[in-house]
């Protein structure tokens, strides 16, 4: 029988979720990229390559510093 001590570390924490980018900012540009989340956060992630992902990603994120600099 295996003792929680010795488990590797990895099966003793919480799942994490992936909140470095905001809900607002990914469906954002998944929204200007007609693509889906998952697929944002593939190329975010580097794990996938795509042209029109990557410039709906620089275009979301010139419309979100638009609207923050105009709110302060």
């Amino acid at each position: 029988m295996v003792t929680q001590r010795e488990r590797s570390a990895r099966k003793r924490t919480k799942k994490r979720t992936n909140n470095r980018w905001g809900s607002e900012f990914i469906r954002l540009a998944a929204e200007l990229a007609g693509t889906s989340a998952s697929m944002v956060y593939a190329v975010l992630n580097e794990r996938a390559v795509s042209a029109p992902v990557s410039r709906a990603i620089e275009e979301a994120r010139v419309q979100m510093n638009a609207v923050r600099r105009r709110v302060a």
